[in-house]
């Protein structure tokens, strides 16, 4: 089971609105420790953020390992052989992510000798992706399949 921990710090409080305000008010003549305690901002962090010109939201913890739209792509693709009667399970799914990221060169925790990916990945995508299903698959007869058309229904 993938960990759930619970946000312990009272780190990355401020919000992007604090940073903008923080930058005009820098820029109208404010010090910049003075604008980074006058908005709840860490000196350091305001400073960096200035210099590098980064006004996102603050994110605490590590950079995601694959992008939105690679994300998206393969729980379209879990949902698609879903569609075809090839439902996949936890160790499948992990199976084909690191059939995937591998030549792709996506850095992520595999384990070399299964050739698959974690297990924690598996369950925090189940858990950004809640319209995805992953449960042992049932067998399914080509009969079913086959005589499941719209001409068929529409006989039925």
């Amino acid at each position: 089971m993938p960990r759930n921990r619970q946000k312990t710090t009272a780190k990355a409080t401020w919000t992007e609105e604090d940073l903008q305000s923080a930058k005009t008010a820098i820029e109208g003549g404010l010090f910049k420790r003075k604008a980074a305690k006058q908005y709840n901002i860490p000196f350091t962090t305001l400073r960096d953020r200035l210099k590098n010109k980064k006004m996102r939201n603050p994110r605490l913890g590590r950079k995601p390992i694959f992008t939105q739209q690679q994300e998206t792509e393969t729980a379209e693709q879990v949902k698609m052989l879903g569609s075809l009667y090839y439902g996949l399970n936890v160790t499948d799914l992990s199976k084909l992510v690191y059939k995937y990221a591998k030549p792709n060169n996506i850095k992520i925790n595999f384990d070399q000798n299964s050739k698959t990916v974690e297990l924690d990945w598996v369950h925090g995508f189940k858990r950004c992706n809640p319209s995805v299903s992953i449960r042992k698959a049932e067998t399914t007869s080509l009969n079913r399949i086959f005589a499941f058309n719209k001409e068929e229904v529409t006989y039925f």
